[in-house]
């Protein structure tokens, strides 16, 4: 039988930061633990400093640290789950793709994603996959740091459900349960 799969929104927490675009990953997770475990409760692990949620063959991770933190998390959650790098999927915003679309990346560096590039500082490694969720609106043409805090406006909050559910149903509605 396969490790778990170790799902890691990445996002920042609190309730002032709950709804941005820079939260996607955290987002995404809250999407994701609603489709496939609506029953389920988060669980707080408070010592390792995340909550998580199992669900269907994977393990949801929220960082309750900072985004730019998250590599001491993974490592953490890591080892609590007995699961190393190859079983990551580390899911967060960029602000290099538009807002409707994502990429799958493994084996890549941070391409300046602070959180991305903390995990890979802590981890020694970048050899892992992440889901790249586009966050730029098509009229924005400022630095990612002028709206990636903002609050996402209703419309764009829309396109990002309907990217989340692309991503659910190509990446993890078909799971093979077999392993």
């Amino acid at each position: 039988m396969s490790k778990s799969k170790i799902i890691f929104g990445l996002g920042n927490p609190g309730t002032e930061y709950e709804s941005t675009y820079h939260n996607a990953g955290r987002l995404f997770l809250d999407f994701l633990a609603k489709k496939i475990a609506p029953e389920n409760q988060w669980e707080t692990a408070k010592k390792e400093g995340f909550e998580f949620l199992r669900a269907d063959g994977m393990i949801l991770i929220k960082s309750l640290g900072f985004m730019n933190e998250s590599g001491q998390t993974a490592r953490l959650a890591l080892k609590r789950f007995d699961s190393g790098p190859e079983n990551l999927v580390v899911v967060h915003d960029d602000s290099d793709i538009g807002l409707g679309s994502y990429k799958l990346s493994d084996d890549r560096g941070s391409a300046g994603h602070k959180g991305t590039q903390s995990i890979i500082d802590y981890l020694k490694t970048q050899s892992f996959l992440r889901i790249r969720i586009g966050v730029r609106p098509s009229n924005q043409k400022s630095q990612a740091g002028d709206f990636v805090l903002k609050t996402i406006s209703k419309p764009n909050m829309l396109a990002l459900k309907k990217v989340f559910s692309e991503i659910l149903a190509c990446h993890f509605e078909s799971n093979d349960k077999g392993d």
